[in-house]
């Protein structure tokens, strides 16, 4: 009886659309993993003292979706979607990659191209 537009579909909240959609399951699969994408970020930009301009432009843009996914749910989109998930796997690469490179000893990857 509050609502503004109660003709409306979804919430333009991505999170809420989450627990409408897919319950508390579903909901805190997406808490768990966004979390664990915060604290990876965090770890290897802060903790590392690691300013890599790659790291820190996707975890701005990936900070700023999260944001801006509280008032409207464009994350949603199929095209977004898949856009920042290429960026997340092409950063999570990125930070896999310089780990070994630090540590030649413990890498498969470089042991195998000497």
């Amino acid at each position: 009886p509050y609502a503004k537009e109660p003709e409306l579909e979804t919430p333009h909240n991505f999170i809420l659309d989450f627990l409408d959609n897919s319950g508390l399951v579903g909901t805190s699969g997406l808490l768990v993993l966004l979390g664990s994408l915060i604290y990876t970020f965090y770890k290897y930009i802060f903790a590392n003292k690691s300013y890599d301009w790659w790291v820190i432009a996707t975890s701005l843009a990936f900070l700023g979706t999260v944001i801006h996914g509280t008032v409207d749910i464009i994350i949603l989109n199929r095209f977004h979607m898949m856009l920042a998930s290429f960026f997340w796997g092409v950063t999570c690469y990125h930070i896999l990659y310089n780990q070994e490179a630090a540590n030649p000893e413990k890498s498969k990857i470089h042991k195998e191209q000497i």
